[in-house]
């Protein structure tokens, strides 16, 4: 009995080592599973948070991230969700006050280019900015906007009665102001 168990011993021997091998093969491959499993679930929403970035970076506001846990990780996509739409609603905000702006724009260039008095707008570094097409009729000459007082009265010494009254009145910042100019 002994020499049979003997005989059997390197076949039993090497049976336990393979089986050992493999299940201890197997627990590595399930062990590897499980930690790729695992760390995917974990880095889904980084995954998610990063491209959301790139498509807010891109300009994409309306990029909405799936909250799928409760813990920190949910808590800041969510807090990116709202900050993407308080974003996109002042961007269009924005865009619908931009257009309104224009608009009022057209429609101011498009009274003064009708009526018939002269009328012209200067800002606070007494600069030239729009001036309507009455205004070179009644001065006989043609005024480019973005002059100054001084250089419109330099390019034209015979207008300088009229615009160093208006350049005083404007240095005296007076809300309204009436003076007759021959």
């Amino acid at each position: 009995q002994y020499k049979q168990m003997i005989f059997f011993r390197g076949p039993l021997k090497f049976s336990l080592i393979l089986t050992l091998t493999l299940v201890a093969l197997v627990a590595t491959l399930l062990a590897v599973w499980a930690a790729i499993f695992i760390a995917r679930r974990i880095t889904a929403p980084l995954r998610d948070l990063a491209e959301g970035t790139r498509a807010v970076a891109a300009g994409d506001y309306r990029k909405e991230l799936p909250v799928n846990s409760t813990d920190e990780l949910g808590v800041l996509v969510k807090s990116f969700n709202d900050m993407t739409k308080q974003i996109n609603k002042a961007q269009s905000r924005a865009r619908r006050s931009q257009k309104e702006a224009e608009n009022q724009r057209m429609y101011l260039e498009t009274v003064l280019e009708h009526l018939s008095s002269g009328v012209m707008s200067f800002d606070n570094t007494h600069t030239l900015r729009t001036a309507n097409s009455a205004v070179a009729e009644i001065l006989g000459t043609e005024i480019r906007s973005d002059l100054s007082l001084d250089r419109i009265t330099q390019d034209h010494p015979n207008l300088d009665p009229l615009f160093s009254v208006v350049g005083e009145s404007m240095s005296r910042r007076l809300d309204e102001w009436h003076n007759e100019v021959t």
